[in-house]
C-alpha cells in the first residue's frame, strides 16, 4: 500500500488534484497504467468519469466528452 501512497501523494504534488476536478477515465481496467487515473480521483476527491469504447476510439467523440464532460485531468 506505501506504493499506492506515494503516487497519490506525487499526484496531489504534481497536479494540485481538489474534489472538484474531473478525472478521465481513458485506460481500459485491465490495464494496470487504469490504477494511476483511478486513484487520481478517488483518492483526493475528484469525480472519476469513465469513457465508452467508442468515445476512445474516436479523435471527435473524445473530443466531444472532454467538453461535455468538464474533464478537468486527462
Amino acid at each position: 500500500h506505501r506504493g499506492m501512497v506515494n503516487l497519490a501523494c506525487n499526484q496531489q504534488a504534481l497536479f494540485g488534484l481538489q474534489p472538484h476536478h474531473r478525472v478521465l477515465a481513458f485506460a481500459s481496467i485491465s490495464f494496470d497504467g487504469a490504477v494511476w487515473e483511478w486513484l487520481m480521483a478517488l483518492a483526493h476527491g475528484a469525480s472519476l468519469h469513465l469513457c465508452t469504447d467508442e468515445d476512445r476510439r474516436s479523435a471527435d467523440r473524445l473530443a466531444d466528452f472532454l467538453e461535455r464532460e468538464r474533464i478537468t485531468h486527462a
